[in-house]
Order: C-alpha cells, then sequence, then structure tokens
C-alpha cells in the first residue's frame, strides 16, 4: 500500500514539474511575442537614425528592458494612454497593447534593486 503512495506521490511531483515547466515556456513565448510588437510598431520611429523622442528600440532584446528601465517605464505611460504609436500610424490591438505593458512591467519589478519595503507588483 505505501508503495503504491509513493509512487502515486512520484507521478504527482513529476506531472507538476512538468506543468511547471511548460507554463514557464509559455509565459516566456508570450512575452517574447508581446516584445516583439516593439519591431512592428515603434522602430520606424524609435531606431538610431530618426530616435524619435530620444529612443531606440532597435535591435533591443526582453533581457536588455532592466537595462533601461527608465525609459521603458516612459513608453509605459505612452502606451496607458494610447499616445503611442501615434494617431494615423498602424495600431495593435487593445489586448496587445495591455500584454506588452504587462511583460514590460513585469519584466523591470522581477529584476529592480530588492530595497527595504519594496514589493515587487503581481
Amino acid at each position: 500500500m505505501r508503495r503504491k503512495f509513493w509512487l502515486a506521490a512520484a507521478s504527482l511531483a513529476a506531472a507538476t514539474a512538468v506543468a511547471t515547466l511548460l507554463w514557464a515556456r509559455l509565459d516566456e513565448r508570450r512575452a517574447q511575442q508581446s516584445f516583439a510588437l516593439l519591431g512592428k510598431y515603434c522602430t520606424d520611429c524609435h531606431n538610431p537614425a530618426e530616435l524619435a523622442g530620444e529612443l531606440s528600440f532597435e535591435g533591443l532584446t526582453l533581457d536588455e528592458v532592466p537595462q533601461h528601465a527608465e525609459q521603458f517605464e516612459a513608453a509605459i505611460v505612452k502606451l496607458r494612454g494610447r499616445l503611442m504609436p501615434p494617431p494615423g500610424e498602424p495600431q495593435p490591438s487593445k489586448a496587445e497593447v495591455d500584454g506588452l505593458i504587462a511583460t514590460l512591467e513585469r519584466t523591470i519589478d522581477e529584476h529592480a534593486p530588492k530595497q527595504a519595503g519594496y514589493v515587487a507588483a503581481q
């Protein structure tokens, strides 16, 4: 009886580990897809040649967002206010913008300096 219990417990633990790994990969894929919106909607103006708003997103990866947190925080404000992309330019859907905002905020928060009293947004 104990052997069956431990076998069932081990199977459940293995299934949980696999599910956790798959969920993390799915989250990473969604984050990468959201971040790809910058290339589709933003880099025509925010590139090294144009430097609209003195920002270039061209060539940046999601891993580099924390190094440019201040610029991305400003971009989040513009995205939230639906000020970017500017009117007249192709627009992502509301869901795409909201996904990009969530991805940027989560990435910045996960890498924020650990300070006394600091709590990352969930």
